[in-house]
């Protein structure tokens, strides 16, 4: 029997408020569609967010092994990209529908229950929504695509950091704090490595 966070906030509410603020990201991003200059037109945003949302897919599913019993999943790759090269609505919708169309691939292989796959696609709306937003700031001056860039990274890690504290936190029966300190320890150069790929 769960005696921690597990029992005060089980994976169900914690999918269902996840969810809830994943639809509430997307109507403000819907909302205000915004049009950056880099925006590509038509067609071609759909066919990059497509093939963004596919790249989530692949790796996941094939991650690369480092050493025994060390892999690591560049998925953030393809959702840095959507988040700095997409408006924030479809950044949101293509990393969803990737980590969606992963976790329902995966959900045999991993046990995953349905409301473990509604956090994790749910998360990513709202942390490459966030990310987008940031990556569409006018910060003027000449250094102003790398500050967005940067910020866009800042906010995605953070983004992630915190959402998937949210996520684990029910599962390990840890407070999500506790959960935040143990990823913010796991992440560094193989996160900022991704960042600097995308």
């Amino acid at each position: 029997m769960k005696r921690g966070w597990g029992r005060l906030a089980p994976q169900p509410l914690t999918a269902w408020v996840m969810c809830l603020l994943a639809g509430l990201v997307l109507a403000a991003a819907w909302s205000n569609n915004p049009r950056p200059s880099r925006e590509p037109a038509g067609w071609l945003a759909l066919v990059v967010a497509a093939g963004l949302a596919a790249a989530v897919v692949v790796a996941g599913r094939y991650p690369i092994h480092l050493q025994y019993r060390t892999k690591v999943l560049l998925t953030t790759v393809p959702i840095y990209l959507a988040a700095t090269l997409l408006p924030p609505v479809l950044a949101a919708l293509t990393a969803g529908a990737g980590v969606l169309a992963l976790q329902l691939m995966e959900r045999k292989r991993k046990g995953s229950l349905p409301s473990d796959i509604a956090t994790a696609a749910a998360r990513w709306v709202i942390v490459a929504a966030l990310s987008a937003w940031v990556a569409d700031l006018n910060l003027g001056g000449s250094l102003a695509v790398p500050l967005a860039l940067l910020a866009a990274a800042l906010v995605m890690l953070a983004g992630d950091i915190v959402t998937g504290a949210f996520e684990i936190a029910p599962m390990s029966d840890e407070p999500p704090v506790t959960e935040m300190v143990a990823m913010l320890h796991g992440a560094g150069v193989l996160d900022a490595a991704q960042y600097i790929m995308g």
